[in-house]
């Protein structure tokens, strides 16, 4: 009997092994994926001609306002799924179905991209179709993570794994996409993305297993999340870290090309600043893991603020490779930190509601900022400083370390 025990243990654990490998597999082949022509995104568009003028605004500002019409169409479509669409996923579709329609939406927003020819009106159902993907990939992605990946304690190694694996994936994307897009242009990285996604697809929907699924109410979640102070300011701390991620995807690259001009230069800066950077992964995890991260997190928090400013002045080649190193490395300490204690909230509050909480409060502070975004580009005389509107939403996450201080 005492043998029975222990195989049946040994065999849990190895089916729960296998099920976090898995996800940390499909997240390296989306990653990669997604990192082909994730950063040269805004730089396609912001290059892209034929677009109507918005506002009477200069070539310059209307090509920027466009970048950030696009993402705040993507933030809109999430948003409004997550508030409407989300028993689809919980009580018709599944989660690894729901995961893998969510590949398939992503796919067909490539193809939309890689299709598009000189319509550019066809570009902007791109970002829609990228709303329904992240709406319906990220919520089963997140609360398998936390079921299936935990293996005791709470999330900072789990994070700093997950963190690393998406570091390498996203190493390679830029570097090989940047010298691809200089020879051959877009059309090449899309097909190439379209096909790593299908690859994706399969490691979840063979080797993760999922239970049933009760019904939820996400205006009821969302309220009574909002009435408590802990869960309340987490969703600040989260909203504004998630609009200064939106902001950094886009002002960042159309920044490092500005100045370099080369798209080449562009991706191996982007590849050799996220390898450097996923070397911290494994520290800074069992920092946070054994609740040491408490003074680190701040501490990053400011380092991260502080680095918007400095951009600003380092408007040279050499001053853009330092400051993206030093970013991206600092940046994952502040992202495992980030990370491991909004995975351990999830855990403590409510693995499926807590989620749809985190997913709402991310897009929704993403939409708020872009449409800000809009605004301030019409009204700042240089657009780079953008960048300081970065350092308040970096300095918006702190909330997140008051809460690890309660652990």
């Amino acid at each position: 009997m005492i043998i029975a025990e222990s195989e049946k243990k040994h065999i849990s654990r190895f089916e729960k092994d296998r099920e976090a490998i898995a996800l940390y597999l499909v997240d390296f082949l989306r990653t990669f994926a997604i990192s082909l022509p994730g950063i040269f995104v805004p730089l396609f568009i912001f290059q892209y001609s034929n677009k109507p003028v918005l506002f009477g605004a200069t070539a310059l500002i209307n090509n920027l306002i466009w970048v950030v019409v696009y993402y705040l169409i993507f933030s809109f479509s999430a948003t409004v799924l997550n508030f409407c669409a989300t028993n689809l996923i919980f009580r018709h579709i599944g989660f690894k179905r729901s995961m893998l329609l969510g590949m398939v939406f992503l796919m067909a927003g490539i193809a939309v991209l890689l299709g598009a020819g000189s319509q550019f009106s066809v570009i902007l159902v791109a970002p829609v179709l990228f709303g329904i993907s992240v709406h319906l990939f990220w919520i089963p992605f997140h609360i398998f993570f936390v079921r299936k990946s935990n293996a005791g304690g709470n999330f900072g190694n789990e994070t700093a794994l997950q963190i690393f694996v998406q570091g390498i994936a996203g190493s390679l994307g830029p570097l090989i996409s940047g010298f691809m897009i200089s020879m051959w242009g877009f059309q090449p990285v899309f097909v190439l993305t379209i096909f790593v996604l299908c690859l994706a697809s399969v490691p979840a929907f063979l080797f993760v297993t999922e239970s049933w699924h009760r019904e939820h109410h996400t205006f009821s979640i969302v309220r009574s999340y909002l009435k408590t102070r802990a869960t309340r300011n987490l969703g600040l701390a989260i909203g504004s870290r998630a609009g200064e991620a939106v902001l950094f995807e886009i002002f960042w690259p159309i920044l490092l090309f500005t100045v370099l001009q080369d798209f080449a230069k562009v991706g191996a800066i982007t590849a050799i600043s996220f390898f450097l950077s996923s070397l911290v992964m494994i520290w800074a995890g069992k920092q946070f893991e054994n609740h040491k991260g408490s003074r680190i997190f701040p501490t990053s928090v400011f380092i991260n603020a502080a680095l918007y400013i400095i951009r600003l002045f380092l408007l040279f080649p050499m001053g853009m490779y330092i400051i993206d190193i030093i970013d991206r490395m600092n940046g994952k300490i502040y992202t495992v930190g980030f990370s491991s204690t909004v995975y351990d909230a999830t855990k403590e509050y409510g693995e499926s509601d807590f989620t749809i909480y985190r997913e709402i409060v991310s897009h929704i502070g993403q939409a708020i900022m872009l449409a800000c975004t809009i605004v301030l580009l019409l009204l700042l005389p240089d657009w780079k400083l953008i960048f300081i509107v970065c350092a308040l939403c970096s300095l918006g996450s702190l909330p997140v370390y008051l809460a690890s201080r309660k652990k």
